[in-house]
């Protein structure tokens, strides 16, 4: 019998089980912890997807980053701080620690929504086929887009990374997730090394590498 396992979501909009998830963890920095729905509380780990609800609690050296999918929210909380997720930005329930804000163009952030791989392996919009043999196919569920989408992704990284802080690594998880999405591992894999030898010390980044990693490994064998 043949098994379905679905890898993210759709490129056009999110699947129904990820319908309430707004925003993406894009760093995290110390021991913050979360505490979802109907689950323990939990380390936070980089690249979750959360939902309206979610709970973080952000110690005196702790730090999050977060990026609202609908909104282009992005926002930066030091530690010490609870926060409670909202549908459109995070709620301080308490502590004294003051966020950032800075406002993303929608289809950057869409962008990173779509291709950015989860810690549970989800990523891409493909549906992997099991079959009797063990041998793993695909079905790609959606065109990959205009024959200029590496030039409009290469020219709005310019743009974002020109206006970002220079610890501001929003703009390489856009970058990285246009990659993967037109299938450009071995672009991804080159960009890869560059942003891990800019960024030596980030730490959600090395988490982000592996995962990538992962992704495009499930990607070739599925003939993708």
């Amino acid at each position: 019998m043949r098994k379905l396992f679905f890898i993210v979501a759709l490129l056009a909009a999110p699947l129904t089980w990820a319908a309430s998830e707004v925003v993406l963890v894009s760093g995290v920095k110390g021991a913050v912890t979360l505490e979802a729905i109907g689950i323990p509380k939990t380390p936070l780990q980089p690249f979750l997807r959360l939902k309206a609800g979610d709970r973080l609690n952000i110690p005196a050296d702790g730090q999050v980053s977060l990026v609202y999918f609908d909104r282009g929210r992005q926002e930066i909380w030091p530690g010490a701080a609870a926060l409670l997720i909202g549908e459109q930005e995070s709620q301080k329930v308490s502590g004294n620690a003051e966020a950032q804000f800075k406002q993303l163009p929608p289809q950057v952030t869409k962008q990173m929504q779509r291709s950015t791989p989860a810690p549970d392996g989800k990523v891409g919009a493909v549906l992997l086929r099991e079959n009797a043999d063990g041998k793993v196919g695909a079905v790609r569920l959606r065109s990959i887009g205009p024959i200029d989408a590496m030039t409009k992704l290469e020219n709005t990284y310019k743009e974002l990374r020109a206006s970002a802080a220079s610890a501001d690594i929003e703009p390489e998880l856009y970058l990285l997730a246009g990659l993967f999405e037109q299938r450009e591992y071995l672009r991804l894999e080159k960009e890869m090394e560059r942003i891990s030898s800019a960024f030596p010390d980030d730490e959600s980044l090395k988490v982000l590498r592996k995962l990538y990693s992962r992704a495009i490994a499930n990607a070739r064998q599925a003939g993708q």
